[in-house]
């Protein structure tokens, strides 16, 4: 007999361990009933890893190429963790298995998990269907031992099924599935029924009682149970029940059913399963899947509207998962850019049918197969930068509520709902050039003036239902950034611009690319502000919608060839510790793109393929690049285009290969004759803008723009900033007005106004 007190005493240690969560099956559990009465969701096995003509690429998924949305219910098999292997039996690794699954749960998707294991006693196959396995490995059996260390194998992977705050994540679990079958070990062939529950109940004990004794956690909290039998062709109380493990072990009812032969006997037998299941299903009070379902390779693509669709509506299924896209021969999902594709658009354009964006329309902008989306829906836009949002929000030096108000309230008028924003700047007061007042005086010491300014702005933005894109950091000297950290670590002060040139400046701030010491002061300030709590809305920053994405640094550059390799590793720790803290919003690095990378695009490529990046940034700059003249900036307007479309050009193809979308966040154009004053005519200026804004519109890859940069009501006072003067668009060491966009200049208004409405009504129509 053996010992069971120290398994007890585990169990124990592990429900007063874990009893702070709350009950993330019980949660699941209401979810799927609640959206059973929306529909039957679609859902597909190893959907993120592979499919046809390609394999382990970040993002991809044949679903998701095929229709634009991700399957709302996503299938991994565990077979082979038993045997302590790095992969399962289809050679996905266990690792990348436990990040898709996070991912899916982050997006808002449902996961379901198979286990296929080994048979125990002869070491083959789950398909090695030998008489007397499940015999073997009950209580007393020769193989009892080894088998609960297969238990305690799997279990300790369920229990690391953990979002990054360390909550449980729930799934639906199908152990022992197709049991009415022969080819399985604990077929029905090869097991009685008493056995048969017995293993389910001691796997279903041991996985309640907790992970014992390497792993503290209880997968109790986290396990919707499956009961999948196989497609039987008419299911009786006297084929169903025997093996049926009871109501209270019993979650969900399933079905794996396959077609194999004929349409009419398919749907003739599925029908018939599926109708008693959910006759049993509605009297016990359990949900009821179609577990495993398709036709293998396709040979007729209509299969998916006119025998699944029929198939699965008005039954009131929870989900029905069709098995994996292995390969050209061998292929149950959907096909992009076939005929196979096309017709599943028909299943997936039935409001019966649901995807991930039917389940999880999120009030946070997602990313998802090179679009945004918000709500579920898909989401472009035209915005702004107001990099000063924060300062006017404050009440100190700068601050000018009422004007942030109105500003806003226009903003929001013209369409314009998505604005760029400094977070705060850095270092002393009174330096020439530099935005004031700062947000860090030293490193970890805050001005919590500003601090206020930009909880109040994000309030404010929020109830317009605007979106703020936060950067953090800057390369260039008007708001301290690079320059701040590295006097800090003690690299001394960086040399001023306007003083020893911007070649002497650039030297210096190279040296941030490999500094630790200044990084490490950085990453302390970025966990200050992206866990901050918003003290007027009392939203945590990671909580609030209003924000659309954290943004890495205005313009971050490594500023010299030795530095390319510390610059992208600053970059990837950075989004790490952002994703990190907060799983919620899109991150960004806010790169000028292959300008600002040494004109380096394999370095650009390098920072954007980063899979916490989640969308690439480009500035285009035709004056300052030399591509329109101070005195023709009319007549340098074609040539302003062409270079534009041609910088575009290689971003575009990267942003294809990365399957992310691009905004243009910065871009201006001086205002005609260069002048400075606002509502003097932009006639080359609204020419240029109106062409960024097409590309918008009509190139599927570029979701948005941010022209800069808004200078609303403000009035110039110096050519140059100073402290006291209104903040326009233009930074403090540039000419107050040239590239700002004032309420006065009527004819830019009205362009933008006018793009800004043509573009969400394009997204309301899609």
């Amino acid at each position: 007999m053996r010992c069971k007190l120290p398994i007890i005493l585990c169990a124990m240690m592990a429900l007063v361990a874990c009893s702070h969560h709350p009950d993330a099956n019980q949660m699941l559990l209401e979810r799927l009933t609640t959206l059973q009465q929306q529909g039957t969701m679609f859902g597909h096995q190893d959907d993120p890893f592979y499919g046809i003509g390609w394999a382990y690429e970040d993002g991809r998924s044949d679903v998701l190429e095929t229709c634009g949305d991700y399957p709302a219910v996503m299938g991994f098999d565990l077979g082979g963790i038993e045997m302590g292997d790095a992969k399962n039996l289809d050679s996905v690794p266990f690792d990348l298995i436990r990040k898709e699954i996070i991912r899916h749960h982050r997006r808002g998707g449902i996961v379901t998990i198979s286990w296929h294991p080994r048979n125990p006693v002869t070491g083959g196959t789950a398909w090695d269907a030998t008489d007397g396995v499940v015999t073997a490995i009950l209580a007393d059996g020769e193989t009892h031992d080894l088998f609960m260390t297969w238990l305690e194998r799997v279990g300790t992977f369920l229990g690391s099924l953990r979002t990054e705050n360390g909550e449980p994540i729930p799934f639906i679990f199908r152990p022992w599935h197709e049991n009415n079958g022969s080819w399985f070990w604990w077929g029905n062939t090869h097991c009685t029924p008493d056995e048969y529950r017995a293993l389910w109940n001691l796997t279903q004990d041991y996985l309640k009682l907790g992970l014992c004794p390497s792993n503290r956690q209880s997968s109790n909290r986290q396990i919707v149970w499956s009961y999948s039998p196989n497609l039987q062709g008419g299911f009786t109380d006297e084929t169903f029940i025997p093996r049926y493990p009871g109501d209270d072990r019993v979650d969900m009812l399933g079905l794996d059913a396959y077609q194999w032969g004929s349409e009419e006997d398919y749907l003739m037998q599925a029908g018939a399963d599926l109708d008693y299941l959910c006759n049993y299903g509605a009297q016990h009070h359990k949900l009821v899947a179609l577990t495993e379902c398709g036709r293998q390779s396709m040979p007729d693509p209509t299969w998916w509207h006119r025998v699944l669709l029929p198939l699965i509506k008005d039954r009131g299924l929870s989900y029905a998962l069709v098995w994996r896209n292995a390969d050209a021969k061998e292929h149950f999902g959907p096909v992009p850019n076939t005929e196979n594709g096309r017709e599943f658009m028909l299943l997936y354009n039935d409001p019966h049918v649901l995807f991930l964006n039917d389940i999880a329309p999120s009030p946070f902008v997602r990313q998802q197969g090179g679009r945004f989306l918000l709500n579920g829906k898909p989401y472009t836009f035209i915005g702004t930068n107001m990099w000063y949002g924060a300062i006017l929000g404050s009440v100190g030096q700068g601050g000018n509520r009422q004007r942030l108000i109105a500003e806003l309230d226009s903003l929001h008028a013209l369409g314009l709902d998505n604005l760029r924003i400094l977070v705060g700047s850095d270092g002393e007061r009174g330096v020439l050039t530099k935005v004031e007042p700062t947000l860090q005086t030293a490193p970890g010491v805050y001005n919590d003036t500003i601090l206020d300014g930009l909880d109040f702005l994000l309030a404010e933005i929020g109830k317009r239902q605007m979106k703020a894109v936060l950067y953090l950091n800057n390369s260039w000297e008007w708001s301290g950034g690079y320059g701040f950290y590295l006097e800090h670590a003690g690299y001394g002060p960086a040399p001023r611009p306007e003083e020893a040139g911007y070649e002497a400046f650039m030297r210096h701030v190279a040296q941030f690319a490999d500094s630790p010491e200044a990084q490490q002061l950085f990453y302390d300030y970025v966990r200050f502000i992206v866990s901050r709590t918003n003290r007027y809305t009392h939203l945590l920053y990671t909580d609030d919608p209003a924000v659309m994405a954290w943004q890495i640094g205005n313009e971050p550059r490594a500023f010299g060839e030795a530095q390319k390799d510390g610059f992208a590793r600053w970059l990837s720790h950075t989004s790490a510790l952002i994703r990190s803290l907060d799983p919620n919003h899109l991150i960004s690095v806010g790169s000028e793109g292959i300008w600002g990378c040494e004109m380096d695009s394999a370095l650009y490529h390098r920072i954007s393929a980063d899979p916490n990046i989640d969308y690439l940034t480009i500035h285009i700059w035709p004056y300052n690049w030399g591509w329109a003249h101070a005195e023709r900036l009319t007549d340098d307007l074609p040539s302003a285009v062409r270079n534009t479309a041609a910088y575009l050009k290689p971003h575009i193809a990267i942003a294809q290969n990365l399957r992310k979308p691009i905004v243009i966040e910065e871009f201006g154009f001086p205002r005609d004759n260069m002048s400075i004053v606002p509502g003097t005519p932009t006639t080359a200026r609204d020419d240029y803008y109106r062409y960024i804004f097409s590309l918008v519109q009509n190139q599927p890859e570029i979701a948005g723009c941010n022209f800069w940069a808004w200078g609303g009501t403000a009035q110039p006072a110096h050519h140059q900033w100073q402290a006291g003067d209104d903040y326009t668009g233009d930074p403090a060491q540039e000419p107050q007005g040239l590239n700002s966009v004032f309420l006065s200049d009527t004819t830019t208004i009205q362009l933008i106004h006018q793009c800004a409405k043509s573009l969400q009504s394009s997204s309301v129509a899609l």
